[in-house]
């Protein structure tokens, strides 16, 4: 997650996890959907309502196939640590 800098993180996030983004209050990096998918479908599928082997939050990090085809490549984006350095 850090490219080896202490600094640094890496983030994935797709506009619809709801854990990355609305939670963690990340910006997003990824936006393509299928249409009609939205906010709620993407938080029923947390908890595996959408029938699928992943949700908008675990595809990527899990490396499930089909994760692109649904959502996109992965896009990532190195932000800097704000706050104190230890």
């Amino acid at each position: 997650m850090s490219a080896g800098k202490k600094d640094e993180m890496i983030l994935y996030f797709h506009k619809y996890d709801f854990v990355g983004g609305v939670i963690g209050g990340n910006l997003a990096t990824m936006y393509n959907a299928p249409e009609g998918y939205n906010q709620l479908k993407a938080i029923g599928g947390m908890f595996g309502f959408d029938g699928k082997d992943f949700s908008v939050h675990s595809c990527y990090g899990l490396g499930k196939r089909g994760c692109g085809d649904m959502y996109g490549s992965a896009k990532s984006k190195i932000i800097k640590a704000q706050g104190r350095s230890f």
